[in-house]
């Protein structure tokens, strides 16, 4: 399953290269050349190709492998999974149509209609709302490795469903405003005439915005699910591997310190007879190996929450 997660991971970093693309062709000048445009469009069709093969096929291996083993069905793992189920519809469902757009040049129902609007609409709900299953997933294995006693309290069955839910449902709802219309737009661009604030864009062949009339939502929903996610990410890794390293610490002291105790017994015992000082010997190795098992059982149990 670990395998399924990075596979998920690599997806979701690659089903947001349209987005670089959008960023890196805004960064030039507003009278960029037509030719640059289209030459740059291959490389978006050659990451699209690789995303749609490998996307489709390592997420829909993962979700099958949840579903037919059912040692694989822990709570974790249903966060995985459902990651899985997003990118594979970024993959399978999304990136086609982008790939079409690059290859053509075009949208074939109009660059403004309703079609294109959902497309970008549909395109960005996916790809922030993978975003915010893997913060999900780094806030469950942080209270796995920190927490471990208290994870399934966390993280029971209604909790669980709760958290899907708001998963599936938070940047859907979030974005809404793309699908909506605004004056400013026709002003911006007298080619727009239903003022749509998303389309296809004719100087970056995919679905995304033509028109920005709302400064204040576009900075508050780069920070929500780009700069937010980012930081929280970074901050509980830090932690969740400062802790596991501390813990493999204490297991190797200890395991140390039990070689030095029997080595010290052991040159011991030829001056002393054989009687009863063996069997507390023994006692205190058996106390150490139960300590040393039970950190390592611990370590376990936190890394494959």
């Amino acid at each position: 399953m670990d395998a399924g997660l990075g596979t998920t991971m690599a997806a979701t970093v690659v089903s947001t290269v349209a987005q670089l693309n959008v960023t890196q062709l805004n960064a030039t000048q507003p009278d960029i050349d037509y030719l640059r445009a289209s030459s740059f469009r291959y490389f978006g069709i050659c990451v699209a190709i690789w995303a749609i093969f490998v996307g489709s096929i390592g997420n829909l291996l993962t979700i099958l492998a949840f579903f037919s083993n059912s040692k694989l069905r822990t709570t974790f793992n249903v966060f995985i999974v459902n990651l899985s189920i997003v990118d594979f519809l970024t993959a399978s469902l999304m990136l086609p149509f982008n790939l079409a757009g690059y290859v053509q040049m075009a949208w074939p129902f109009g660059p403004y209609d309703f079609t294109a609007r959902f497309q970008a609409y549909s395109y960005f709900c996916c790809g922030y709302t993978s975003v915010v299953f893997l913060v999900t997933i780094t806030v469950n294995r942080f209270i796995g490795v920190v927490k471990p006693g208290k994870y399934n309290d966390y993280f029971n069955k209604q909790r669980v469903i709760c958290i899907l839910v708001f998963c599936w449902t938070f940047a859907p709802i979030c974005l809404i405003p793309m699908l909506t219309t605004h004056p400013i737009c026709a002003k911006q661009n007298p080619s727009n005439p239903t003022n749509s604030i998303t389309g296809f864009h004719p100087k970056q062949f995919i679905c995304t915005f033509v028109c920005v009339p709302w400064d204040e939502y576009m900075q508050v929903a780069r920070a929500v699910f780009q700069f937010l996610p980012l930081v929280i990410m970074v901050v509980l890794y830090s932690i969740i591997f400062t802790r596991l390293d501390r813990q493999r610490e204490r297991i190797h002291a200890t395991m140390r310190k039990g070689r030095s105790a029997s080595n010290a017994t052991g040159i011991n015992s030829v001056s002393v007879s054989e009687a009863s000082p063996t069997k507390s010997v023994s006692t205190d190795q058996n106390k150490r190996s139960v300590s040393i098992v039970k950190d390592k059982n611990n370590l376990r149990k936190s890394i494959m929450l």
